[in-house]
């Protein structure tokens, strides 16, 4: 009996070890209304240059207004970005940010606004990657801003810029299937300790 479920504890944690790849799905610039944004051809990549003249550059993309809905929650699905943000030499008060919003409801006050911890800004030079777990919103219609916002007493300008790629959806799938041979493991497990403890 010992080596039977050795086995198939074996099975189960070779199974499991499988789950942990997530699947990916890039998401295309192009599908984000760019205001004084480029946009690499193929939409893997936008870069934000401040203007000097007051017009923030900004990214969005909002389904209710006709953009492909590609920002889609489910659970286990995330969204996540690469971006590179630079200050200029001034380091002055520059800053970006990106958002969720929900777009189900253009009449509602918050519209447009971002969803309490869907949101990232910063204000001076970094880099890294963005990461929004889109598993609570599941019943959402979900709109991004991507903004560069301009000190307007900026003396310096145009200094800023951001640059965002590798845009993407990732879902960590979980198949039933591993979890019903799980739960049956253990029933099969707990039968045989009762079976020999009779």
């Amino acid at each position: 009996m010992q080596r039977v479920i050795s086995i198939a504890v074996g099975v189960v944690a070779i199974l499991f070890a499988g789950v942990s790849h997530a699947a990916s799905i890039d998401i295309d610039l192009n599908d984000f209304l760019a205001v004084n944004v480029f946009v690499e051809l193929d939409g893997s990549a936008a870069l934000l240059l401040e203007t000097g003249v007051g017009i923030d550059p900004r990214l969005d993309n909002n389904p209710i207004l006709g953009d492909p809905n590609i920002i889609i929650p489910g659970v286990g699905v995330s969204m996540l970005f690469d971006y590179r943000f630079f200050d200029g030499p001034d380091n002055d008060s520059d800053e970006f940010l990106a958002y969720l919003y929900d777009a189900s409801n253009p009449g509602a006050p918050n519209y447009g606004f971002p969803i309490p911890g869907f949101e990232f800004s910063v204000t001076s030079d970094s880099s890294g990657t963005v990461e929004f777990d889109l598993s609570s919103l599941t019943t959402l219609i979900l709109g991004m801003k991507i903004i560069l916002r301009e000190d307007l007493g900026d003396s310096s300008a145009p200094d800023s810029s951001v640059i965002i790629e590798n845009m993407r959806l990732t879902a960590v799938p979980a198949p039933a299937a591993i979890w019903l041979f799980g739960s049956a493991l253990i029933g099969f497990v707990g039968f045989g300790k009762r079976r020999n403890a009779a």
